[in-house]
């Protein structure tokens, strides 16, 4: 019989931690300093594991990152949050998203429009991920986005944008609507 070959496991380049006693070029407590971390125009790509816990951060991955996967420890677990509209904006193209939850912190009823992402870029793929808002929950741009296995909840037009992009066995919630709405 032919020997087996060895795998070598493949270390993550960059682990926000939340908890983390020491930070610097590998290791951060915030998803920003991923996002800085980050090589320009990188044709190799560049993995990034999350840690569980609540990130409160306005985020934008801009144009210029491109070939980045972000693991998150689990999808209930990991929370990107925060009351801007956008919460997270991604113009990066070739992204990988997988166990994450964004969510928009916005008060439905002071606020209209409550938009968790908004993603541009092309060919990005977001696996097992949780999109948490009111209106416009999911902005998307660009072109060809993939969704598997993911969750979309809102209550009006919270699925939107001019980007195409395939869901695959997702869950679309609509969610009660405000006193606002009515």
């Amino acid at each position: 019989t032919v020997q087996r070959p060895a795998v070598d496991p493949k270390l993550f380049d960059f682990v926000v931690d939340p908890n983390a006693a020491q930070t610097g070029a590998k290791v951060g407590k915030t998803i920003q300093s991923a996002f800085k971390a980050i090589p320009e125009k990188s044709a190799k790509r560049f993995y990034v594991f999350i840690k569980n816990g609540v990130y409160n951060e306005r985020l934008t991955l801009p144009a210029t990152k491109q070939n980045v996967t972000f693991i998150g420890e689990s999808r209930d677990g990991v929370i990107i949050q925060n009351s801007g509209n956008p919460a997270v904006e991604i113009y990066g193209k070739h992204i990988y998203f997988e166990n994450l939850t964004f969510k928009a912190t916005n008060n439905p009823d002071v606020t209209l429009y409550n938009i968790a992402i908004y993603a541009e870029g092309e060919q990005n793929i977001y696996k097992n991920v949780r999109f948490l808002g009111h209106q416009d929950t999911q902005r998307t741009g660009g072109d060809r986005h993939y969704m598997k296995d993911c969750e979309i909840h809102g209550t009006i037009d919270f699925i939107y944008g001019s980007g195409n992009v395939f869901y695959d066995e997702c869950y679309i919630y609509l969610e009660k609507r405000n006193k606002m709405m009515l």
